[in-house]
């Protein structure tokens, strides 16, 4: 018996979390006694690659707690992806499967549920019980749970004390046949060439300089900025539409308000025109270690939302006397009187003196974020640097799905390469597979563009990764590849161990007075 306790894998559709709460507390107790280990994936870590996490959750268990639902049945990803795996260990490996009936559903029409003994008994329900019957059908399976067996590892195979001549004869071939065998299976950090096209990507920046993000002259005719610290306008003209403005020669200022996550400022020209020019974004940075997110949209011209993690500030003109609208939602006018609606949004037409500056700057109290609609389609092209070379310390091509809570892909094309491995097959991208990227060195963002024919970034990243993955299939090079990646080479170390095995022969054996 394995001294080490059960690892419990609790599997649940997201819409009975509350039922896997109340789980985990009575598990919990056990946990914190040593008699069980458990997991459930709200235990994955932001940047994680989710799909994974869950799959080697499930390769360690040693039990599996299915909390059955109707919408655990029905949800494509736990039919397809989770229970298809805990069955197959199930069968492979004895894994011990105990469905728990939360709220009444056909389960006893499923095929694969129906031959499984269930909890509670007779295939009760939880929820038709009181609290107290509850708690009591929660506690007795989390002490079932907890007299599952582990299985003993077998013990190791000992070796021989003697080795007969046909053993010694062969023996540079046996060595060299595993060490070859070793080179082609064990995975090194290897270096690549990701050029693809995504609709969003996450990048934490390395090295020790700042770098610039997006040209310095990068026109507009529309800009977001959410969640702002402060927006500061110099001397202009403001007012609601059809009332006389009111003259501002001190500046004003709009503070977002830190209560409200939707809290922003929009600038935009007068009747919200994409093809206006209104202005220009200045020199936008980002800093070692700050975390910087671009997103594009399917728009034409797209909207480019860029989010930073660090509190910076960056600077942007309006264009000389240009009459434009300030959207103030839930960010209060300071340094003027103007009226604010009751709902906390208003709308002012604004005019820059075009004696003033005509520079604004914000300063991001909780991370900076805006969004940025390019004026024309011809501007696409010229959003970001063409000699972009940032220095990364990760990359993640994952975000938040809008239609439910699950971290997805944006990922559209690409191809995944190895820069000197003329003779290794790419690796083509598809649309929405997993692309891993973990223990970077000396990675580097190469090309950062916009591809209007496929709605998306073009990325391109050039480095070494001590993990990389395409859709959950490791891709990293074996010691064989980078040892012997020419063929030529390959066929001269097969004929070098062939050699090697007739001169141990004929020194060795043949010599010998017979075989003994």
């Amino acid at each position: 018996m394995s001294d080490r306790p059960p690892h419990v894998f609790i599997s649940y559709s997201h819409v009975d979390e509350a039922w896997k709460d109340r789980l985990v507390r009575q598990l919990r107790v056990l946990a914190h006694e040593g008699e069980i280990e458990m997991w459930h994936d709200r235990q994955i870590e932001a940047g994680d690659a989710w799909k994974t996490q869950i799959e080697q959750a499930i390769d360690r268990a040693d039990v599996a707690v299915l909390l059955i639902s109707a919408g655990f049945l029905t949800s494509k990803f736990i039919r397809e992806e989770e229970v298809a795996r805990i069955l197959q260990h199930r069968a492979s490996k004895g894994l011990r499967v105990i469905p728990v009936i939360v709220w009444p559903c056909a389960w006893m029409a499923v095929d694969w549920l129906k031959d499984i003994q269930v909890r509670p008994t007779d295939g009760r329900p939880l929820a038709a019980g009181a609290e107290h019957q509850i708690e009591s059908d929660l506690a007795a399976l989390a002490l079932e749970i907890m007299e599952v067996p582990v299985p003993t590892p077998p013990p190791l195979l000992t070796l021989s004390a003697r080795a007969g001549a046909f053993g010694l004869a062969i023996l540079p071939t046996v060595l060299v046949g595993a060490l070859v065998t070793l080179s082609m299976v064990m995975r090194v950090p290897t270096p690549l060439q990701l050029d693809m096209v995504a609709r969003g990507v996450s990048l934490t920046v390395a090295g020790t300089d700042p770098v610039q993000l997006l040209n310095n002259s990068t026109v507009f005719s529309r800009l977001v900025i959410e969640g702002c610290d402060l927006v500061s306008f110099p001397a202009l003209s403001i007012g609601l539409p059809d009332i006389a403005p009111v003259e501002a020669p001190d500046g004003v200022n709009f503070r977002c308000d830190a209560g409200v996550p939707g809290s922003k400022i929009v600038l935009r020209a007068i009747h919200d025109d994409p093809s206006q020019e209104l202005g220009s974004l200045g020199g936008l940075m980002a800093h070692p270690g700050d975390q910087v997110s671009f997103e594009i949209s399917g728009a034409s011209p797209p909207d480019i939302r860029v989010e930073a993690s660090r509190k910076a500030s960056f600077s942007f003109s309006i264009t000389n006397d240009m009459p434009f609208e300030i959207v103030s939602e839930f960010a209060e006018p300071e340094g003027i009187a103007l009226p604010v609606d009751p709902d906390r949004v208003a709308t002012y037409r604004a005019l820059l003196d075009s004696s003033a500056e005509r520079l604004a700057t914000v300063a991001a109290g909780r991370g900076l974020n805006i969004v940025l609609v390019p004026a024309r389609d011809a501007d696409v092209e010229g959003l970001f640097r063409a000699d972009v070379n940032i220095p990364l310390e990760s990359v993640s091509l994952f975000q938040r799905s809008d239609v439910d809570d699950r971290i997805v892909s944006t990922a559209v094309s690409g191809t995944l390469t190895y820069p000197g491995r003329s003779d290794v097959d790419r690796v083509p991208i598809e649309t929405g597979d997993v692309v891993t990227l973990r223990g970077l060195t000396g990675f580097r963002l190469t090309q950062l563009s916009v591809d209007r024919k496929n709605s998306g970034l073009g990325l391109s990243f050039r480095g070494q990764a001590a993990e990389v993955s395409t859709d959950g299939e490791d891709r990293r090079l074996t010691l064989f590849d980078l040892a012997l990646f020419n063929r030529n080479l390959r066929i001269l170390g097969i004929a070098a161990a062939f050699a090697f095995q007739w001169a141990w022969l004929r020194k060795y054996r043949w010599p010998a007075a017979g075989w003994r």
